[in-house]
């Protein structure tokens, strides 16, 4: 007997790491001379970014950065925000080397507590949690034809989304910006907070052309009489700007009208002060590192074989599960979420500043529902800087077909606003949420077939046997009951479905073989 067997390669993808580890962040913040004391501290917050990302042979390295920014009240009442860098970095092991890996991590703060030593000293304790993740693809073996030996190999098309391409560029805005007209002089940035928006994209041969803007917001002191002391001017005031951006990025496989997942992210944004000309023509300087990503995919069928049988011979096979996952459709939605809030008594004067961030994105029986941080400045009744914080759960639906999951789910803030009434603030929040509609199930393809020529099946005698199948019933499984082939049996009987659709009497023809391993009917 002379069993031919060929075979396929088919790569799959698959989690090869999802792992959070946790990053202490202590350090001790020395404000420099040209700070004045702390008097009270409002608040200290961490915002951490990862700035680099990298696969080294069996490990995967993360570097970051989080930002420390101390808000709080000097001996005149003035608001200062003091600004410092906690950099660090995360490794983890890989337990096998994908193939074609991408690796991706980001970073969300656990907790932060500070501690005022002297009025020139302020202690930092807290931790930030990094997720690492490095998706790949996994190659296996599997048999598309076999025959001889009287094989017969049931085989399946199989539609499945396969990651073919991805792209990542870091890029920096460096500008110089003017004042916004009618805005007060510029004294000192107290903070920046900036939202990437992607616009649009477009899909040609090889790259992925991708527009947005970055959304920066400024928080600044404003230039006060200087007669009345260096705090005359209590209340900071805030400047917006919407800068373009435009970046190409190569990826091999790029065709228009291809399925891709495309956005920007903000890194760490830096904006300095220049005082180089009169009061009121101060110059802004801008520093922002910025991320473009994409992931570009393609559906394709492949055949697999997951059951066979001889009708000479017993035979085993070895079939190994794989996961097959199929996009049914990519959501990509920019959505407008309204919330109100509760201001607390101490906020009853003006609100300086709202900015927020997403720390966390879960599946819900609707879709999705994002937490929402948000953090905001306000005065009291005599115009004294008040700082708090509040969580708010963002839902937002994504209908599902039967079957069907969501795969890497992502709801980005892309910009926010406010309004007060009363007691109340009315937000407006612009985000985008993201994910893929798929179907998946675990599929068992057959690895290798054994054909025993030792152990024959017997030989039926009769050319023909009348056989009563009731609705329901495979042809593949009686086939294999009476040792003939399923094709057989749907041309003898006029059939085109393998499963039967109703009660019926079949005619099951003998498959006869030389046992050489040439088959013959």
């Amino acid at each position: 007997m002379d069993l031919q067997t060929s075979k396929q390669t088919i790569a799959i993808s698959d989690i090869i790491l999802d792992t959070f580890l946790e990053q202490g962040v202590e350090c001790d913040m020395i404000l420099p001379d040209y700070c004045p004391d702390v008097v009270k501290i409002l608040k200290c917050s961490v915002t951490p970014v990862i700035l680099s990302t990298q696969l080294s042979g069996d490990k995967v390295e993360a570097e970051g950065s989080a930002s420390i920014r101390l808000y709080y009240l000097s001996e005149g009442g003035g608001l200062y925000c003091y600004e410092q860098k906690y950099p660090f970095e995360k490794t983890a092991e890989l337990k096998e080397t994908p193939l074609r890996p991408v690796a991706e991590a980001s970073a969300t703060l656990d907790y932060v507590n500070c501690r005022a030593m002297s009025q020139r000293r302020v202690d930092i304790r807290g931790a930030v949690t990094v997720h690492l993740k490095v998706e790949g693809q996994k190659e296996q073996n599997v048999i598309s034809t076999a025959q001889g030996g009287g094989i017969c190999l049931r085989s399946q098309m199989f539609p499945i989304t396969k990651l073919i391409g991805t792209a990542a560029r870091q890029f920096t805005i460096r500008e110089e910006l003017d004042p916004v007209p009618g805005s007060p002089a510029v004294e000192s940035i107290l903070h920046a907070y900036g939202c990437a928006a992607l616009t649009e994209y477009k899909v040609i041969s090889g790259k992925i052309i991708a527009k947005g803007e970055l959304r920066l917001q400024l928080l600044y002191r404003p230039q006060g009489d200087s007669s009345q002391g260096e705090d005359s001017t209590l209340c900071p005031a805030t400047m917006e700007y919407r800068l373009p951006i435009s970046q190409i990025l190569d990826i091999e496989g790029a065709e228009e009208g291809a399925c891709c997942e495309v956005r920007f992210e903000p890194g760490d944004i830096i904006v300095t002060l220049k005082n180089e000309g009169a009061p009121g023509e101060e110059k802004i300087s801008l520093s922002a590192l910025m991320f473009a990503k994409a992931k570009l995919y393609a559906n394709v069928e492949i055949s697999l074989a997951d059951d066979c049988y001889s009708t000479l011979y017993a035979c085993t096979y070895h079939a190994a599960p794989m996961r097959l996952e199929q996009t049914s459709a990519m959501v990509d939605e920019h959505r407008q979420q309204r919330a109100s809030i509760e201001l607390p008594e101490e906020a009853s004067g003006e609100v300086l500043s709202l900015w927020g961030d997403i720390s966390a994105v879960t599946l819900t029986e609707e879709g999705l529902s994002a937490q929402l941080d948000l953090h905001l400045l306000a005065c009291d009744g005599e115009g004294v800087p008040v700082y708090f914080e509040r969580a708010l759960e963002i839902p937002a639906s994504v209908p599902l077909q039967p079957g069907e999951e969501m795969i890497e789910p992502r709801i980005q803030l892309e910009d926010i606003g406010y309004s007060r009434s009363g007691e109340r603030l009315e937000l407006s929040c612009d985000l985008r949420v993201t994910c893929r509609r798929c179907i998946s199930h675990i599929f068992s393809a057959i690895q290798e077939i054994n054909v025993d020529e030792t152990h024959p099946k017997p030989q039926r005698t009769a050319a023909l046997t009348i056989f009563f199948a009731r609705k329901g019933e495979s042809l593949w499984e009686i086939a294999r009951q009476y040792s003939t082939s399923m094709e057989a049996i749907m041309e003898e009987n006029s059939l085109s479905e393998e499963i039967l659709p109703e009660n019926r009497m079949l005619m099951i023809p003998m498959v006869t073989s030389v046992r050489n391993g040439t088959d013959t009917e």
